[in-house]
């Protein structure tokens, strides 16, 4: 159990869906998953969704980096 709960989409507003938003809607291989950040939502940044002004920075400064 993680120390900070992970928020999932369904539990945000409408307007802030978008910040979980995967990389891909295609399901991968279970063997191609384990080096990949397509699927699933990345638990790190579920745990940065208890913070929506944390996530949206890091996403910025991620698309800039």
């Amino acid at each position: 159990m993680p120390r900070i709960p992970y928020v999932d989409q369904a539990e945000l507003p409408l307007e802030n869906h978008s910040l979980l938003d995967t990389l891909s809607d295609e399901p991968e291989s279970i063997a191609d998953r384990a080096h990949s950040l397509r699927g699933e939502t990345l638990n790190v940044y579920r745990t940065m969704t208890n913070n929506v002004d944390l996530l949206e920075a890091f996403q910025t400064y991620g698309s800039v980096v």
